[in-house]
């Protein structure tokens, strides 16, 4: 399966398109507009070894070099962001880039719409 996403602002209801094109299906085509991507990039874990320890220190040294995140770009924590779609592509490319040169596991849940996050304790108004 190839997963190919672009910005369209000529869309009705702005954000992106993704367009899904999955080999061995006839060759259908899904297209569909989406806001936010979810984005994980995989932690070292205790069993790991110095050389993934030290990709992940790599990686972060190439986020820093990278730059700020976009406007709206939530770091959820040191390894996940909610990123806009509308602006955040090429920092969303720029993660997956660096996950591939670092060989670090990155995940990305694609969502139509960005979500609506439950808060506790709930904040007061």
């Amino acid at each position: 399966m190839a997963v190919y996403i672009r910005h369209d602002s000529t869309t009705e209801t702005g954000g992106c398109q993704l367009r899904i094109n999955v080999d061995g299906c006839g060759g259908k085509i899904q297209l569909r507009i989406v806001k936010t991507a979810l984005v994980i990039v995989e932690l070292p874990t205790t069993n790991d070894t110095d050389a993934d320890k030290k990709n992940w220190q790599d990686f972060l040294a190439h986020r820093q070099r990278a730059g700020a995140p976009p406007e709206n770009t939530k770091r959820l924590t040191g390894n996940v962001w909610q990123i806009p779609l509308d602006n955040g592509l090429p920092f969303l490319s720029g993660l997956f880039q660096s996950a591939e040169e670092c060989k670090i596991s990155i995940r990305a849940l694609i969502l139509d719409e960005p979500p609506e996050w439950i808060k506790h304790p709930p904040a007061h108004e």
